[in-house]
């Protein structure tokens, strides 16, 4: 982890816009070169190579999955209610 930290403190503002161009150009050719790599000591090595591919090849982009409100919220938020009391009338002191 170190490795990571003195990375990201130090060594990230060295990449130019040219080098990750580059990368993102040669990233096609090493995805296919990782499905054959053969590392039994690391077993995960592949899984985590393919990772780092898809968050470059997205941008860093965050994927929000678009929540759809079910059908009884969407018809509440159509009620009318004008004219009608407020919640907190039903709750003071009498």
């Amino acid at each position: 982890m170190p490795e990571i930290a003195r990375f990201v403190n130090g060594g990230a503002g060295s990449i130019t816009p040219a080098i990750a161009e580059k990368v993102v150009r040669q990233l096609p050719q090493w995805k296919l070169e990782f499905t054959q790599i053969s590392a039994p000591k690391f077993p995960h090595l592949v899984d985590q190579l393919e990772f780092l591919a898809d968050v470059v090849e997205d941008g860093g982009k965050k994927r929000k999955a678009k929540s759809k409100a079910s059908q009884g919220v969407e018809k509440l938020k159509k009620v009318n209610v004008s004219g009608t009391a407020k919640l907190s009338t039903f709750f003071q002191k009498k």
